[in-house]
């Protein structure tokens, strides 16, 4: 069995605007194996929780806007605040083994709703996925599930389940403001295409029929793996294929286009490989990781186009909670 080692690396950072603080949706972060944080504390240092998921790689949590954990998920079972099953919530189409296999977010307009949307894994060890995620299989792509947050009690119910948006997927998403600041993108990338996919989520609900954007290069089978992460003003898209190497892309938050692919580094060989990635507070840097025969942790100044080496790290994620930079970093 496959031990996890949790690391947490506190980096000085900018001061972010108060308007960032004024929710708590995301002060409680489930992952790993049975283990999470929250930073719902007096001074804003994170203090460990735990969690019923053991996920490889991707999981999301909510929380409502008092900061107190509502559910979260591996992409396949959702877990309550009570950390019990919730009801009609397990067999989600997502995988732990996924990258990013699953994004919450609420409604917009609605105290009531939340969406989950899963991806499947696209894994290239056929033995591996087979024995510990034999759930995982077939591969199911793109799907969203739906939580009434005040069925049982206020424990929730998933009251939608698994609605297929397409296939095949990568493993990479993220969500992104819409410029009216109430509606939320969520970004997508197919598989065998160089097209990202954008689905508008508003008070009417998810539009089904998405923004295609065809841009930059075709991601095929070893690209599936590795994240897509927004900047904080939503304008640039990180994204890191696994084999292949982390690129750069311009968002419109209008109209939900992806434009003009920029390379920040390419891998020169399948044994050093690229997945975790994550923009600065202010958006003006990008982290990420190239791990294997190489471990080589990097900056890059997007402005000055120039990198520096950081400490070691492999998956990212920012924590928008107080003037202080929380890096996750997982070693395995």
């Amino acid at each position: 069995m496959k031990k996890f080692i949790f690391v947490f690396l506190v980096l000085l950072a900018f001061i972010l605007q108060q308007n960032i603080f004024a929710q708590k949706e995301y002060y409680n972060w489930c992952f790993g194996q049975h283990t999470g944080l929250t930073f719902n504390t007096d001074n804003f240092v994170p203090k460990p929780i735990g969690s019923m998921l053991f996920s490889y790689e991707g999981c999301s949590s909510i929380s409502d806007k008092n900061g107190k954990l509502l559910f979260y998920t591996d992409g396949v079972t959702v877990w309550t605040q009570n950390y019990q099953i919730m009801a009609n919530g397990g067999s989600l189409l997502g995988c732990g083994h996924a990258t990013q296999s699953s994004l919450i977010i609420k409604k917009p307009g609605d105290d009531s709703l939340y969406y989950i949307f899963t991806l499947d894994a696209i894994d290239t060890i056929p033995t591996l996925r087979n024995v510990e995620f034999p759930f995982c299989l077939p591969y199911d792509g793109m799907n969203y599930s739906i939580v009434n947050i005040k069925r049982k009690n206020g424990l929730g119910e998933v009251v939608v389940k698994n609605v297929f948006l397409y296939t095949p997927s990568t493993e990479k998403m993220c969500a992104v403001r819409h410029c009216n600041t109430h509606d939320i993108w969520i970004v997508t990338h197919q598989l065998n295409t160089n097209g990202f996919v954008s689905y508008l989520v508003d008070k009417n609900g998810l539009n089904p029929l998405p923004v295609i954007s065809n841009t930059g290069d075709i991601f095929k089978m070893p690209d599936a793996g590795g994240y897509m992460k927004a900047s904080s003003d939503g304008l640039k898209l990180a994204v890191a294929r696994l084999n292949t190497g982390i690129y750069l892309y311009d968002f419109d938050k209008t109209s939900g286009t992806v434009s003009n692919q920029q390379v920040v580094e390419k891998t020169d060989t399948v044994n050093n490989l690229i997945n975790g990635c994550e923009f600065s507070p202010d958006g003006t840097n990008l982290f990420y990781t190239i791990f294997g025969k190489q471990e080589l942790d990097k900056v890059y100044n997007i402005a000055s186009k120039s990198k520096r080496f950081a400490a070691f790290f492999r998956f990212l994620q920012y924590s928008q909670v107080s003037p202080i930079f929380f890096l996750v970093i997982a070693i395995l």
